[in-house]
């Protein structure tokens, strides 16, 4: 449930007032707008793990955040804006109730206090009943990506892109889809299927999903009193991946493998840094990505985690310059050949990757892959001379697997800086982490065509 405050609304108002309202051991100030409504705004998630509490904001909820909660208590005035973390117990105030519901929020006493607070992906704060069953029905891919490294067990549902569609393949080997339940389109899923799981669950269900604009908008209305929380996490979305992992996986009290994992992420993701840091401006080239997966190509910006791995890795931004301060929406822009002949010609456009459904998909076969590649070097033309061009899948550019397509695109636009590099290694290791690993390793996918031999990271030719 959520609780009707949006730490992203902006206050908009034409005469503020600054109201101070005392507290026990302190003060929290307030911005009251001319209609008396409280609103408090953030331009991004607050920090990693996003559960109220937090108030050092750092990855773990321990005696540090205690520490740090009460020296903010002794202040006289709180700035709740940039405190609200702080409020355990999110009454609007911050004091000593919540020292005393963080100290049973970390001795996990959730029988005294039942609920924790956290920020979902729409950036409300919402609070989540950590009492009941921590089974789980996920809609899209990336959330049960998040759940099966967290624990497999979970998974009682999913949506029928998994079931019957596009990523069934990529599970089968992990999950019996036979025994789960399909709740359809993610978009607008099967409520009554829902509520059913709910009741044969003792009454308990979990939908871990995203933004509630795109998944499920009615979910919380129509399910209310049918015992399922709806869990917005991001997953994907807004590059706040790991926020959204490390968050779940308190929620669902799996702690020590979001752990687990997020040490591994790291240390992937600093062994990239680490390497971009050694590249001179001269041979950092001007890159764009695009879905090559429809009929015209899409170009992606900064809602997306190919545009975002693409930044990680230092390039310079040719979407930036082309879109010239607009924005894209979350699948990109579609633009034409001539658009892509004037990002060469007039931007300076040196590599273009084509993101499409792979490594587990159909296109992710080796001839699909080498088809796609030649039906867009073809359409678009002499542009592509003047331009090195890839494709590469997408089911690593977006969630927690997406420190492998920084590798990926790392190995292929900076060849010498990544030589030593093992992809395999890493590749397989996300595997193993998310229980694929039966079926899928480095050497059954195809992972990017360049139509060089020498970059071509194509394992699966049969």
């Amino acid at each position: 449930m959520c609780e009707g405050i949006d730490i992203n609304t902006k206050i908009i108002a034409v005469v503020a007032v600054v109201v101070i309202v005392a507290a026990a051991g302190g003060a929290y100030l307030l911005m009251s707008d001319s209609s008396g409504s409280k609103e408090y705004s953030t331009d991004e998630y607050p920090s990693r793990l996003m559960v109220l509490g937090n108030a050092n904001l750092d990855d773990y909820l321990d005696e540090r955040d205690v520490a740090y909660l009460e020296n903010i208590i002794k202040q006289e005035k709180i700035d709740y804006d940039n405190y609200f973390m702080c409020d355990a117990n999110f009454d609007k105030v911050i004091d000593e109730q919540d020292v005393d519901y963080l100290k049973k929020m970390i001795a996990e006493q959730w029988d005294d206090i039942t609920y924790a607070y956290y920020v979902n992906v729409d950036y409300k704060v919402c609070k989540f009943d950590m009492t009941t069953s921590k089974k789980c029905i996920t809609l899209i891919a990336p959330p049960l990506d998040n759940v099966l490294i967290l624990n497999s067990s979970l998974v009682v549902g999913v949506d029928n892109r998994i079931t019957t569609g596009k990523y069934a393949e990529e599970y089968n080997t992990v999950l019996d889809i036979s025994k789960l339940v399909d709740v359809g389109n993610c978009n607008d899923p099967d409520k009554e299927k829902i509520s059913q799981a709910s009741k044969d669950n003792g009454g308990e269900m979990i939908v871990v999903c995203g933004t509630q604009e795109s998944y499920g908008p009615n979910m919380e209305e129509a399910l209310a009193g049918s015992g399922v929380q709806i869990l917005r996490l991001p997953s994907w979305e807004y590059g706040a991946t790991t926020q959204g992992f490390i968050t779940l996986g308190y929620l669902l009290d799996e702690q020590d493998n979001a752990y687990k994992y997020m040490e591994w992420y790291d240390g992937v993701e600093k062994m990239v840094q680490e390497i971009i840091k050694t590249i001179p401006e001269k041979d950092r080239p001007w890159v764009a990505a695009a879905y090559a997966h429809t009929d015209s190509l899409q170009l992606l910006g900064e809602y997306t985690g190919e545009y975002a791995n693409l930044m990680k890795l230092g390039v310079k931004d040719v979407a930036e310059k082309y879109l010239n301060g607009q924005q894209t929406g979350g699948h990109g822009n579609a633009i034409s050949n001539e658009a892509v002949s004037a990002m060469v010609d007039q931007y300076g456009m040196q590599y273009l990757i084509g993101m499409v459904g792979a490594p587990f998909q159909t296109q992710g076969e080796y001839q699909a892959m080498v088809n796609t590649y030649n039906t867009w070097k073809n359409a678009i033309g002499p542009a592509l001379d003047e331009c090195e061009f890839a494709i590469c899948g997408y089911s690593f550019s977006s969630g927690v697997s997406e420190v492998l397509n920084q590798l990926i695109l790392g190995k292929y636009i900076y060849p010498d800086y990544f030589a030593d590099v093992d992809v395999e290694k890493y590749v397989n290791e996300y595997c193993q982490f998310l229980g694929i690993d039966d079926k899928w390793t480095y050497d059954s996918m195809n992972l990017l065509y360049c139509n060089d031999p020498s970059q071509d990271i194509m394992n699966n030719r049969g």
